[in-house]
């Protein structure tokens, strides 16, 4: 099957995602995307929760290094 490619092009983000909580952080929160941003920083990240509360603040997302345990925070 032959590949179609593409040029790259330069989109504005708020109009991919237009609100950040309900598109952004849902869309980022995915296990697919969470995996290719696990592969770029070089971190197992397993989602715990969106929209978490962490002490006195929410956070965007809250999840944790698989192999630690250590939180991460995602936060835009």
């Amino acid at each position: 099957m032959q590949q179609k490619l593409d040029k790259i092009k330069q989109v504005d983000l708020r109009k991919a995602w237009n609100h950040e909580a309900t598109d952004f952080t849902k869309w980022l929160s995915e296990a697919e995307n969470l995996d290719l941003l696990s592969d770029e920083i070089g971190l197992d990240i397993k989602l715990v929760q969106t929209e978490a509360s962490v002490g006195r603040f929410n956070v965007d997302i809250l999840a944790e290094e698989d192999n630690t345990g250590r939180k991460i925070i995602i936060e835009k």
